[in-house]
């Protein structure tokens, strides 16, 4: 099942930083953690090295924001809500209520409040 999980894990980590890398539209990865309000330091070692890790939801929120999409299009590709009630609902906390992203980290990864994800590329 951790297998699973892992897997799991490294596909939505790599297509998250692919999605964001696709929306750059000839900006770097410094301005948009400068448009976003983040530390560039923090979001670079996040999609580079031999780990891929997902950004906190606090983060990823953000990044959503100054690359004008949502966060479930960050996370599953889909821009269209209509496609999962759950991941529509859970988008919807999230832009409604950014502070709870960490609640929300739990239902969909079933991990910690303040864990991180770290998954190694392959």
């Amino acid at each position: 099942m951790s297998a699973i999980m892992g897997d799991m894990k490294d596909r939505i980590a790599r297509e998250f930083w692919n999605r964001v890398d696709s929306k750059l539209n000839g900006a770097t990865l410094k301005d948009l953690c400068d448009k976003a309000g983040l530390n560039y330091n923090s979001i670079r070692n996040r999609k580079s090295g031999d780990v891929y890790s997902l950004p906190r939801m606090e983060s990823g929120y953000q990044i959503a924001k100054a690359l004008g999409v949502s966060l479930e299009y960050l996370l599953t590709g889909e821009t269209d809500r209509s496609y999962n009630a759950r991941i529509r609902a859970i988008a919807d906390a999230l832009e409604a209520n950014p502070e709870k992203l960490d609640a929300v980290e739990v239902l969909l990864f079933d991990k910690k409040v303040g864990q991180s994800f770290n998954v190694v590329k392959g």
